[in-house]
């Protein structure tokens, strides 16, 4: 039977990469664009605050529920704590995505490139934040789950 910890690590490390390189085909087709209006001001302030909300969520869920999960006060969780790791973990890569999302809708109707260009850096800030570390502990669990 294949170890729990270590699938949903490789799991995780997969979503991860393919995440990260969806940001890298954001940036490559937003170069090929040349928009040639300007964009609302609303419309750029409003593109910013869903960037902020995503972002303020990807640090509550990073630094509050994965390590409240991988912590020993979710082990009365059972069978459950792998899931709710895995799924804690892809709400916090699509939300890292958001943010490089707005980025690329930014530069798209609009805005301009050194704007759009501190959405991307953000959303791979945020995405080297997210990496999934479910190191093994001295107690014999792996993420906290018992291995």
């Amino acid at each position: 039977m294949p170890n729990p910890a270590a699938s949903t690590e490789r799991l995780l490390k997969i979503l991860f990469s393919f995440m990260l390189s969806s940001l890298g085909i954001y940036w490559i087709v937003a170069q090929t664009f040349h928009p040639s209006t300007r964009i609302n001001p609303l419309v750029s302030s409003g593109l910013t605050a869903v960037a902020a909300l995503a972002a303020i969520v990807v640090y509550y869920l990073r630094f509050v529920r994965v390590e409240k999960l991988l912590s020993g006060t979710a082990a009365e969780l059972g069978g459950q704590n792998p899931a709710r790791l895995r799924v804690t973990y892809i709400v916090s890569y699509a939300l890292c995505d958001v943010v490089g999302l707005c980025g690329f809708v930014l530069y798209a109707m609009g805005g301009g490139r050194s704007k759009a260009t501190l959405f991307f850096l953000a959303s791979a800030g945020l995405f080297l934040l997210c990496y999934p570390r479910l190191s093994k502990r001295s107690d014999g669990t792996r993420g906290g789950v018992r291995l």
